[in-house]
């Protein structure tokens, strides 16, 4: 997984991501963590397909996935737990 100058907005169009920048490697785990309006949430959904991203890019396998569908996403094997599930 590549990021490079991520940006994104909330439902509400407020910046929520700010050129985010990550690499995480074959085999290594990745946990995101926050308190409350960091972006958290944000930043999984643009890296899982389900938030557009305004700016910079998302590579999976060598494979751009900037704003692609989450079923794309799913099939490069990145998935995502939302939080609450207790509610579900």
């Amino acid at each position: 997984l590549e990021v490079s100058g991520l940006t994104a907005e909330d439902l509400r169009h407020q910046p929520a991501l700010r050129g985010v920048d990550l690499s995480v490697r074959a085999g290594e785990v990745l946990g995101v963590a926050g308190v409350q309006g960091n972006g958290q949430t944000e930043l999984v959904e643009v890296l899982t397909g389900l938030l557009q991203a305004t700016g910079g890019s998302v590579r999976i396998l060598g494979k751009d996935v900037t704003n692609v569908k989450p079923r794309e996403v799913t099939e490069l094997g990145v998935a995502h737990i939302p939080e609450d599930r207790q509610r579900d």
